[in-house]
């Protein structure tokens, strides 16, 4: 008995287990991903660290993000808020130099190995241009007033003097403490200068025109007109020599140092001195790269690259880049460094967007920015592939209880162990935040597996897998620039401001068709998942449809919303809404007209309604009047072009106005400086009435007649500033709406649509019937997000400038998306998931528990000699299915009082004796299901078949002939196993279904 115990015990403890595996496989990390991207090169400063041994790669890109790379991946990075410059002022510093709307600009000084803010300084004006003197730890600076300042390591501000009024401006140290800046005179072409020597600063006018310079460093100046010409200025004196000619070359080659000038002539590079004396020749030269670098020449060529000494033109060293030529077709730029003796570290910047680190011969790294400047995005659902679910599913129900346990135990073992497997294998990507998953058929069979497909401003169309954020196909339209994405009957349609129309697979991205269009600048989808475009070009609307039913559709722009019909493919205007001109049009949103609505009404707390305004023809925007500040919300019916309702904020002077339009509100958010400077975000709630049970609208109405709605109205603070905002999109419509919201600060959060409810309670404590209502609570101002609101945890996704949503198979999930900069994906459940476990649920504490409370029933057996007594519960039908047909093929299904056709064979599930089979005579039973003509588990588990379909019945005794056995090869409470086929309905044929 202690024996059986003991059994007993281990198949509860493998019971248990198995749920606490499934615990774990399901909820090891939460699934998102991060591309964190840069953008096109600007800056770029080589640093080799002496004390760590590593080369830092300090970079500004064009999107305004300051980064340090080491072996191609981001140390650190920072995204700067305004138009912004970089300069290395020391071995480890670098400065930038960041300008903002309000016309302030600031110097920041940044540790380039950490990453950390050393000093900042602001001035009232905007820098028009900065220059670094390394060997005097200082900056020179030209504000766009006209000063320049010069400030030292401690931030120190020297005023030196100022400009007379300029157009262009640059700033050049001359080698010591002087400085030499050349300047553009507003609204003329006159070239002048200015020198400071140290006490006093002088302007001198050029006789040459400012577009006629070619190059301007330090004492030098290049000009060409018909031939070059070179300037030299005194560093003592600031005089400015004469024009001096110098050989008519082919090409100038800008060089950084102030003592020579280089020319391509005759296939040949000529370097000379200012004087136009030739200090040496590189004869034969094709495709090639040539700077000067760090008091040396770093030239590349097709096969070689060499450090070259700029007096005689030798090779200090030269290396051997390797049998395949340097690829110039596709290199934007070559940005190199250099210690002039032995090692030449440079990036190379590649025209498919991508760059890299290559140091002398070898390329240490390559990243990948192609999808930074996303213009247009669509979606793949994919089809499921759930066979491998079905099956075992199917083969699990063909199994008794012990051994469906044991199957689950070791599906969710094997499962587990794949994981950890997997994150064994990926340790370097966890210890950076990055969880690589790979995608299951239980993630298809959810609906979580789907293609994001973005297109770039130069023409790259990529598919990214939205579980695991890898790349499933890439396509090049050859540079033309996309303007629009659609999915559209099996095909995406990518279209291009040239012209051409391209039509690829969605699953591979093999181009099927290329159709050349006119050019054009907007595409309109007509009419949601078909082939109906309306296609704006220079001089008119063209309709691309297979349609022929009306559409009507809206136009905007900062100046107007205009409403349009189209008829017979003839889109004619039907309204439009223009405004002033200190009036700019801001932040238009609809509603989604594939939105589906789950109930019509808000249940209150005393069981009342408060019935929707369900009109799907609403659309929110803001028009911002510039010279008064004041925000005018409107919300249109997109239909006729009459507006609903309006609301009026003062003292808003940024157009950062963003809106989303829900089934039945408005939420829309802006920045305002009244009563204090605060992020508000506002709910418009739209209701029949806002008497409970009352509704005005009749079951069909016209577009053209309908009620306008009632109003509710709250406002809200938020605590950073909006980035963008989105709706969550689900299968039904049944899970609460969330409001996504892209923040300034880099996080990505929701906010549920009951916190912004209009008719949250003021100033008082909730009745029993507010409290009754779902999610009903008081009025707070500010919207506290907490970490369970934050989507991007401790991930910076920056420029998430767009938000997307999409549905799963899941109702209570959606998968979000977020792209502008960087790109990155991660699942939410609005409402929560029905199974999900809270985040205060310790596994641990649970695994733990489960194995001390099987250790302590061992440690009781040997104590105890209790005689226990074992039980069988009451036996249930078991139903497997050996052969299920098709739903398709499947038109009927037996039901009672159904007279039906049964082949059968049954057997003792005891031993497997066969005792009966009609297959044996030939001849199937007949009989009235649900009539009590045969045996309890024969009318349940025969109900529900389909014709051809097989089943297997395992049949306790209760079901079955109970005590009294049959026939004498039954014997009594004999528990039964019936292999069953649906052979015919009286009344219906397997070939007439």
């Amino acid at each position: 008995m202690l024996h059986l115990l003991r059994l007993t015990l281990l198949g509860l403890f493998a019971v248990l287990l198995s749920p606490v595996l499934a615990v774990w496989d399901d909820e090891a990390f939460v699934v998102d991903w991060h591309i964190p991207q840069l953008g096109p090169l600007d800056t770029v400063l080589i640093h080799f660290d002496q004390e760590s041994s590593t080369e830092f790669v300090t970079v500004l890109s064009k999107t305004n993000v300051l980064a340090s790379v080491v072996d191609g991946e981001f140390v650190w990075r920072v995204q700067l808020d305004g138009h912004s410059a970089l300069v290395k002022v020391s071995a480890h510093r670098a400065a930038t130099v960041t300008n903002y709307k309000d016309g302030r600009g600031e110097l920041n000084v940044w540790d380039m190995r950490t990453g950390f803010l050393l000093s900042e300084t602001s001035f009232d004006k905007q820098i028009v241009d900065i220059e670094p003197n390394s060997g005097a730890s200082e900056v020179a600076i030209i504000l766009a007033d006209g000063s320049l300042v010069k400030v030292n390591r401690a931030l120190d501000k020297n005023f030196i003097g100022k400009l007379p009024p300029f157009d262009e401006v640059k700033v050049h140290f001359l080698g010591n403490d002087n400085v030499v800046i050349l300047y553009k005179e507003e609204g003329t072409n006159a070239a002048s200068y200015a020198f400071f020597d140290g006490t006093e600063l002088k302007t001198h006018r050029l006789s040459i025109g400012y577009d006629a310079i070619v190059e301007f460093v330090g004492s030098k100046i290049i000009t060409h007109t018909n031939k070059y010409q070179a300037i030299s200025i005194d560093k003592k004196t600031g005089v400015a020599s004469s024009l001096v000619t110098l050989i008519n070359g082919d090409k100038h080659l800008p060089v950084a140092t102030e003592d020579l000038v280089a020319f391509e002539y005759k296939r040949n590079i000529e370097v000379f001195d200012l004087h136009g004396k030739k200090q040496f020749t590189i004869p034969n030269v094709f495709k090639y790269d040539i700077q000067f670098v760090n008091g040396t020449f770093v030239m590349y060529t097709e096969y070689h690259v060499n450090i070259i000494d700029p007096e005689d033109g030798t090779e200090i060293v030269s290396y051997f880049l390797g049998d395949e030529k340097m690829p110039y077709d596709n290199i934007d730029r070559i940005i190199p460094s250099t210690n002039g003796i032995d090692t030449i570290s440079s990036i190379i910047e590649f025209s498919d967007d991508t760059y890299a680190l290559l140091h002398n011969t070898v390329y240490k790294w390559k990243r990948d920015y192609s999808l930074t400047d996303i213009v247009a995005q669509t979606v793949v659902h994919l089809e499921e592939d759930v066979t491998v679910v079905e099956e075992g599913i199917r083969h699990e129900e063909e199994l008794d209880l012990l051994q469906a346990y044991l199957f689950r135990l070791t599906r969710h073992f094997e499962q587990l162990k794949s994981l950890y497997a997997s994150l064994v294998e990926s340790w370097p990507l966890l210890l950076k935040g990055q969880f690589p998953f790979v995608s299951t058929p239980r993630d298809e069979y959810f609906g979580f597996v789907k293609y994001l497909v973005l297109a770039t401003r130069n023409g790259q169309i990529v598919a990214l897998n939205t579980l695991t954020g890898q790349r499933a196909w890439t396509f090049n339209t050859g540079g033309n620039c996309i303007i629009a994405l659609e999915n559209v009957d099996g095909l995406i349609y990518a279209f291009t401001e040239s012209g051409p129309r391209f039509f690829l697979d969605p699953k591979t991205g093999i181009e099927v068709e290329k159709q050349l269009l006119q050019p054009s600048n907007q595409i309109i989808n007509l009419h949601k998942n078909k082939d109906s475009f309306l296609m704006e070009t220079e001089n008119l609307d063209l309709i691309l449809s297979k349609e022929t039913e009306d559409a009507y559709f809206v136009k905007t722009d900062e100046k107007i919303i205009a409403g349009y019909r189209v008829h017979e493919k003839d889109p004619k205007k039907t309204w439009s809404f223009d405004v002033a001109e200190d009036e700019v049009i801001l932040g238009y949103s609809a509603r989604d007209l594939e939105e589906k609505t789950a109930n019509v009404g808000v249940v209150l707390g005393d069981r009342s309604v408060l019935y929707k305004y369900l009109y799907p023809n609403v659309a929110a925007f803001g028009v911002l009047n510039k010279k008064t500040g004041i925000l005018t919300v409107n919300v249109i019916d997109t239909f006729t072009g009459s507006i609903l309702t309006t609301q009026s904020h003062k003292n808003v002077f940024e157009a950062d106005f963003k809106s989303v339009v829900g089934e039945h509100w408005i939420v829309y958010t802006y920045y305002s400086t009244t009563p204090t400077p605060e992020q508000k975000i506002v709910v418009i709630d739209l209701f029949e009435s806002l008497v409970p049970n009352t509704r005005y609208s009749p079951s069909n109405s016209s577009s053209y007649t309908h009620d306008l709605p009632s109003i509710s109205t709250q406002s809200f603070i938020l605590p950073y500033r909006v980035k963008s905002m989105a709706l969550t999109k689900t299968r039904f419509g049944v899970t609460t709406k969330a409001i996504l919201v892209a923040f300034e600060n880099n996080q990505i959060a929701y906010i549920p649509k009951p916190v912004l409810n209009s008719r949250r309670v003021v100033g008082r404590d909730l009745t029993a019937d507010e409290k009754a209502e779902f999610l009903m609570m008081p009025y707070e101002p500010l919207i506290k997000l907490d970490d369970s609101l934050v989507l991007s945890h401790a991930r910076s996704v920056m420029g998430a400038d767009h938000i997307v949503s999409f549905p799963t198979n899941l109702e209570s999930t959606t998968i979000v998306c977020t792209y502008g900069l960087d790109v990155f994906c991660t699942r939410l459940s609005p409402s929560s998931q029905f199974d999900k476990l809270t985040s205060g649920f310790d596994k641990l504490k649970m695994s733990a528990s489960l194995v001390l409370l099987i250790m302590q029933l061992f440690s009781l057996l040997a104590s105890t000699a209790s005689f226990l007594a074992l039980t069988n519960a009451a036996g249930q039908l078991q139903i497997g299915v050996l052969h299920k047909i098709d739903p398709e093929e499947c038109t009927r299904t037996a039901s009672a009082r159904d007279e039906v056709q049964v082949h059968y064979t049954g057997s003792l599930k005891s031993d497997g004796t066969v005792f009966d089979s009609s297959l044996k005579r030939g001849q199937p039973i007949s009989f009235t299901l649900g009539a009590g003509q045969v045996i309890k588990g024969w009318d349940q588990g025969i109900q529900g078949m389909c014709i051809g379909e097989k089943r297997k019945l395992t049949i306790p005794s209760e079901l079955g002939y109970g005590a009294r056995g049959a026939g004498g090869v039954i014997p009594p409470n004999a528990d039964l196993v019936f292999t069953v086929e649906l052979v015919g309905i009286k009344g219906y044929e397997k070939d007439e279904l």
